[in-house]
């Protein structure tokens, strides 16, 4: 190949790293514009990318992932280069390295910076060096890449390489009711504080606005703007003739508040439909008050259930829980806070199932059977491997040090208690900021995502850059064990990028292999003055769930509470009395919206924490615009949708490879971003070899490596024990030389024979299949369900 085909190469890879969000270096001009570029290349626009210019005709395929921590990626992506004056193909592998920026919400990763490290093109070894220098010098721009896609990636190849936590699964009280029910959580036994000025005494203690009236000695609480009242916390409920007028202009207060998301109390406004629609009608719905851990299933009348296909597994259609019967053993299963849990009835008792140890029929529920959500939860499954892998990736942000502030509050003076019986250490118990104590002029905070430190409680506290290690040797056992999910990566004099990943907010991976919500550990509360309730596991209806073009989620069921991760009160800060005013000093950690405001897309792994700090405070993430003298990119589509046609560069689809002397419209020579071509659309379907060889896979099993322009030979595994699998050491190639040296890379071998591969080789390319369609698949909307069959319920036993 010529010039003209060695800077087509380098417009190449440009533009597959504008596809798929790997930069190169960056001018101090073009950082600082970042800021003000639109947003429309925040999608992921589909493989393989298909660019045409110059007189040459590219095709990048999906990158294949050797390694990704949430903050560096090394991965390599196989290219293919043709020319208009032949029809010869030239196939060839890149491996870049990346530092990373991940945003959760969006599902999508940026790069700061990128490396080309190597590059080999069979058949054509003597111009590897000027490839790699044009590459080097003429990358453009880039685009994202769908989080989705890595995710995919690393659960195939890093199955072995799980972190897991010694979660406690043992069984809350589960309520069963036949009927609309409210289930309301108080932290223990209830804590009676008086509103000021009013005559009545509030509990604390919980998120319900729950009131005593000292005249008649009579509860109240809302539901819908329905007063329900007793005589005993724990019931019998009815409605209430009449309410002192105090309680109505407290709960008139919290609701004006509530539109500012200033306090943490639930009004229970939205209680869901069947609720409000009994109430409207008169009625009343079960109530069912807990001062213990307590989750609540609720079906509409008895279970009604549905097979589901290719199973012996049945589930309850007449309710929004998921509930199963395994036909086998007549048992009913549910998974509640992602744990399993099994019962001879539904009225009880349930006990424990390992994720591990579930009837092997669940690991067959069809993901697109209306039940096929709970596979992120079954362990073994794809699903769950991809979760597990997902929940270990962190969302990233660059702050600025300068723009960011803590100021701790305590409910009297700084009280300190272990965090736990092995490391030392010391937190500031009756405090809504987790404020760790190293010794008496060292301590540590983490407020929204970012770690501080100062030589007192009190503060100025400043960003920290440097943890010390002890802090993440704390159990799970300790009340603050989710600041340990809060890392910093780097920092300069003005900037410190750090990361959570999603154990802040409470979710993580269990032993058996799927990810579970709250550690499952009883923290004690502060209740003084106010109330700072600790992490909860119980009570939400947390699922974790599969969604096809979504990916996991760790999110609540039918149920008024949201949950919350760190410590939550009411009224922090100010007295318990009307009006109610602004609350002094920060939130609690974690991220606890306020009510009726859901988390992104109800899911607890895709919030991102640092949106709450000021404006100025977070750098964008990565979204410069390629010059279009260079790349025209294709309309973009977003994580979950399809991609569409474009000029200049399109993506390739699920057709067929062009026949020689197919139509075509090609750019005026010298203008890389020219008109889209009208052949048909690549397969994605070229993977590059850690051997540095391109290979496909063939029909009917097995893989066909390129040999030199258009030919392909079917490989043969070469004699030989193979290396170990995913769990064992990488199979990335041997670290490159620095970009401005010259490679020192090995060409691929060229046997006289048949072309042969290592048992290893073989095995990657297996797993890099099977990730490229799982992300794939992800990327794709989900088939339409069939509709339910019913059948009643089975016998009581």
């Amino acid at each position: 190949m010529g010039p003209l085909a060695a800077r087509a190469v380098a417009l190449s890879l440009g533009i597959w790293l504008a596809a798929s969000g790997l930069p190169l270096a960056r001018t101090p001009q073009q950082s600082s514009d970042q800021a003000d570029t639109a947003t429309e290349e925040d999608t992921d626009p589909g493989w393989p990318r298909v660019i045409e210019g110059d007189g040459e005709t590219l095709t990048v395929y999906t990158p294949q992932i050797d390694s990704f921590d949430g903050t560096h990626l090394e991965a390599r992506a196989a290219v293919e280069v043709t020319s208009d004056d032949s029809e010869q193909s030239h196939y060839g592998v890149v491996w870049i390295t990346a530092q990373t920026q991940v945003d959760k919400e969006k599902q999508l990763v940026y790069f700061d910076s990128i490396e080309v490290t190597n590059a080999s093109f069979p058949g054509s070894e003597d111009k590897v060096e000027p490839y790699l220098k044009l590459l080097r010098e003429n990358a453009v721009q880039p685009y994202p890449i769908a989080l989705a896609r890595i995710e995919a990636n690393l659960a195939v190849n890093q199955s072995g390489r799980k972190q897991s936590v010694p979660v406690k699964s043992d069984p809350p009280r589960i309520i069963w009711s036949t009927v609309p029910a409210i289930l309301i959580l108080i932290d223990g036994d209830p804590a009676l504080r008086p509103v000021e000025g009013s005559g009545l005494q509030r509990v604390i203690n919980t998120r319900a606005l729950i009131l005593r009236d000292d005249a008649s000695g009579r509860f109240f609480f809302p539901i819908a703007g329905t007063w329900i009242e007793a005589r005993a916390i724990n019931g019998p409920w009815s409605r209430s003739a009449s309410v002192p007028p105090a309680a109505e202009q407290i709960r008139a207060s919290i609701a004006k508040e509530q539109e500012d998301a200033q306090v943490e109390v639930d009004l229970l406004d939205d209680p869901g439909d069947d609720v409000k629609q009994l109430l409207s009608q008169g009625g009343l719905p079960a109530i069912h008050v807990s001062t213990s851990e307590a989750e609540l299933l609720v079906t509409r009348g008895r279970p009604q259930l549905s097979p589901i296909q290719n199973t012996k597994i049945l589930y309850v259609t007449n309710s929004d829980d998921d509930i199963f019967v395994d036909v086998a053993t007549q048992d009913y299963f549910v998974p509640l806070s992602g744990r399993w849990f099994r019962a001879r009835r539904l009225e009880g008792p349930w006990t424990f199932v390992s994720g591990d140890r579930l009837p092997p029929d669940f690991k067959r529920i069809p993901e697109e059977n209306p039940k096929g959500k709970v596979l992120a939860a079954v362990a073994g499954t794809p699903e769950a491997e991809q979760a597990v892998i997902a929940n270990q990736i962190p969302q990233t942000a660059q702050i600025d040090r300068s723009e960011v502030r803590l100021e701790t509050r305590y409910d009297g003076d700084p009280q300190f208690e272990p965090t736990d019986d092995t490391t030392g250490l010391q937190y500031a118990f009756n405090s809504p900021t987790p404020v760790i104590r190293i010794n008496p002029q060292t301590f540590y905070a983490v407020d929204n995502g970012v770690w501080f430190t100062s030589s007192s409680p009190n503060g100025p506290w400043i960003v920290a850059d440097t943890i010390p290690p002890v802090i993440y040797s704390m159990p799970p056992s300790s009340p603050i064990y989710y600041v340990t999910y809060v890392r910093v990566f780097r920092s300069t004099p003005q900037f410190v990028w750090c990361g959570f990943t999603p154990g802040y907010l409470g979710t993580f991976g269990a032993p058996w292999g799927s990810v579970v919500f709250g550690t499952g550990w009883r923290y004690r509360p502060w209740i003084r003055r106010v109330w700072i309730g600790a992490p909860w596991t119980w009570g939400f209806g947390v699922s974790i769930r599969w969604y096809r073009g979504f990916g996991w989620s760790a999110g609540w069921g039918p149920r008024p509470w949201r949950p919350w991760w760190g410590p939550v009160g009411w009224g922090w800060g100010r007295p318990p009395r009307p009006p109610m005013g602004p609350p002094m000093g920060p939130r609690p950690p974690g991220w606890r919206p306020g009510p009726g405001r859901p988390w992104a897309g109800g899911s607890i792994n895709r919030v991102n924490v640092y949106r709450r700090l000021p404006p100025n405070a977070v750098r964008p993430m990565v979204r410069p615009r390629p010059p279009s003298s260079q790349l025209r990119p294709s309309r973009p589509g977003g994580p979950g949708s399809r991609p569409q046609p474009g000029p200049g560069v399109r993506p390739g689809g699920p057709a067929t490879r062009p026949q020689p002397g197919g139509p075509s419209t090609r750019p005026q020579p010298g203008r890389p971003g020219g008109r889209p071509s009208t052949r048909p659309s690549r397969p994605n379907d070229i993977y590059a070899g850690t051997d540095g060889n391109v290979y496909r896979p063939r029909p009917g099993g097995g893989w066909d490596q390129n040999t030199g322009g258009n030919r392909w030979q079917q490989a043969r595994p070469a004699p030989g024990p193979s290396r170990p699998g995913p769990s064992g050491p990488s199979t990335r190639p041997a670290p490159a030389p620095p970009p401005s040296g010259p490679s020192t890379r090995p060409a691929p071998s060229r046997p006289s024979g048949p072309p042969t591969y290592s048992r290893d080789v073989q095995d990657q390319l297996s797993r890099d299949r099977r990730g490229r369609e799982m992300g794939e698949r992800q990327m794709s909307p989900p088939p339409q369900r069939p509709a339910p069959q019913t059948r009643g319920a089975p016998p009581r036993r």
